[in-house]
């Protein structure tokens, strides 16, 4: 094992290659998680309740999305080995059952959440005002669940594909998008709805659908 660590140290076409797809899959990573990030960065400007509501109504996201992942990761890798088996056939296979498998889960998931999104924030924390500041942020943002999981789908048969560049330069543009309809939806600046709360749902859900 040793031994094939140092072979592979010293294979500079390799690192590399291996370079080429981690340092974008990685950056992008970081970008995706950005987009909670900055809702709760401004967010957090309206005080502390407006704050935790958003917060665990972020929390059920990531539930979701973490469920998502795990039935995309699995289609990803028959459609990385279809791939280098120049298998056309299975590849658009593997990625048709990444979308049906993903939104089979993630149908029930959206659902509960847009019809009872009380339920859901109550699970998390008994506040009557946090309840009532994460239901209102929930209901809209239960709505970005749906074009999330195309997008992810998108983005991990690409990176499958080894292309990690386009994924990246997406995601990108959609955080600098979450990051202008926050600042004018939840303040009302430029002719836009003071919405709070609500506004910061509306720019995740304008984000995630770029």
């Amino acid at each position: 094992m040793l031994n094939y660590f140092k072979l592979m140290l010293k294979d500079k076409k390799f690192q590399k290659a291996v370079m080429l797809i981690a340092v974008p899959l990685m950056m992008q990573q970081l970008v995706v998680s950005s987009v909670n990030l900055i809702d709760n960065l401004m967010v957090g400007q309206l005080g502390d309740v407006a704050l935790s509501g958003v917060s665990m109504a972020n929390r059920f996201y990531m539930i979701v999305w973490a469920g998502v992942n795990g039935m995309i990761a699995s289609s990803v890798i028959y459609l990385s080995q279809y791939n280098g088996a120049k298998d056309e056939k299975h590849m658009k296979q593997s990625f048709r059952f990444m979308i049906v498998s993903s939104y089979f889960l993630c149908i029930p998931l959206f659902l509960i959440a847009f019809i009872f999104p009380e339920f859901i924030i109550a699970f998390f924390i008994k506040d009557a005002a946090v309840i009532e500041a994460g239901s209102a942020y929930l209901k809209v943002a239960a709505l970005s669940y749906l074009p999330s999981v195309i997008s992810l789908c998108i983005a991990s048969a690409l990176r499958a594909l080894g292309d990690t560049k386009k994924p990246l330069v997406i995601s990108i543009v959609s955080v600098l998008t979450n990051a202008i309809f926050n600042y004018c939806l939840i303040f009302g600046v430029f002719g836009f709805p003071q919405l709070g709360v609500v506004g910061a749902a509306f720019a995740t859900l304008i984000a995630r659908i770029v």
